[in-house]
């Protein structure tokens, strides 16, 4: 069945690769400008002299003076036209100076969202919903999982598998999500992501805001087709419409333990997400499907422990003592970083 997906925050799926200032990219007015480096290479690589800088920018060998040794400078100085070079120019939420940029995910140059990244999210929408339904043993789940293996994560393998370790009789193997269509380079945005700590704030009752993450991330309001397909009826999902049905109970918990946590933190300096989360909680009471995905997702939102008792959680899968858990979480903040202007990953399937 075919399915459109329209994003609310800024969505950001891991390449694995960084753009760097030395090599991809300036910044320029609100703008990173992506150079064609091997093009830039085949022309200077004709005169000695300003081969040997570029050298130097590549290998950044003057720590002390990065500033200097950025494309941007580099350009400048030799009077290279940069729109000889240039393939794309995407919005910038700040100045990045010498940041490297964190790459989404493309292929050939083009963006999207991969049916796995989707999928994962589903997997733990489902699995929720059918142990909130049917019970379930949370002394045997820490025996699966984290009680003997901090890195091992319940995924549902007593109950979606035929046996913990038979990977290829996994439910999931039934669900088929492909991946988005790819969508162009002018619709994403490079944006500054800060790790909040919401101890800190509740207890200073301002933000903290450490070394940020510049990443590149698809823009709201973008719409992009996928689709997904249940080929075989199970215990866990009939139809591609109970597959939404457990996105939306799972997510509707969820974002009500994002608001508890936001709120016993600082209502005030959260407010504008907070806001958008009962927004979303309002949505999905009228029936809209509303999940996240890709970086900027917490502990919660890839688990299924809004089943469990928060301490249980704290102590007996974590391991940690302080509450709230987890203490951070990622956010956009405003150009003064003085308030919270998005939280990461939310889209709406429709």
């Amino acid at each position: 069945m075919k399915f459109k997906i329209r994003i609310l925050s800024p969505v950001h799926i891991k390449s694995g690769d960084a753009l760097s200032p030395y090599l991809d990219f300036i910044y320029r007015d609100n703008y990173l400008i992506y150079i064609d480096n091997k093009k830039l290479w085949n022309d200077i690589s004709k005169n000695e002299e300003i081969l040997d800088e570029y050298v130097k920018i590549v290998k950044n060998k003057d720590s002390n003076s990065k500033e200097k040794y950025t494309l941007d400078k580099f350009l400048e100085r030799n009077n290279v036209d940069v729109g000889k070079y240039a393939f794309a120019k995407v919005n910038c939420n700040a100045n990045i100076k010498s940041m490297e940029v964190n790459e989404i995910i493309k292929t050939s140059g083009r963006p999207y969202i991969p049916g796995s990244s989707i999928k994962g999210a589903i997997r733990t929408a489902v699995l929720y919903n059918y142990l909130k339904l049917n019970g379930f043993d949370f002394n045997k789940l820490l025996d699966i999982s984290a009680k003997k293996n901090k890195r091992k994560t319940y995924v549902g393998q007593d109950v979606m598998r035929n046996g913990n370790k038979n990977v290829q009789s996994d439910i999931m193997k039934f669900l088929q999500v492909s991946d988005t269509e790819y969508t162009n380079m002018e619709n994403i945005s490079v944006n500054l992501e800060y790790s909040i700590d919401y101890i800190y704030v509740n207890k200073y009752d301002k933000l903290s805001t450490k070394i940020p993450m510049a990443s590149e991330s698809i823009n709201r309001e973008i719409i992009l087709e996928f689709y997904i397909k249940c080929v075989k009826k199970n215990k866990f999902f009939k139809n591609e419409n109970d597959i939404l049905e457990s996105i939306k109970n799972f997510y509707k918990d969820n974002i009500e333990h994002h608001i508890k946590v936001m709120e016993d933190s600082s209502k005030e300096i959260f407010s504008d997400i907070i806001s958008k989360y009962i927004n979303y909680l309002n949505e999905i009471e009228k029936g809209k499907c509303i999940l996240r995905v890709g970086s900027g997702k917490n502990f919660y939102d890839n688990t299924i422990c809004n089943l469990f008792n928060e301490k249980d959680v704290q102590q007996k899968i974590a391991g940690v003592k302080y509450s709230p858990f987890p203490k951070t979480d990622w956010f956009v903040l405003d150009s003064q970083k003085n308030c919270i202007k998005e939280s990461l990953g939310w889209i709406e399937i429709i």
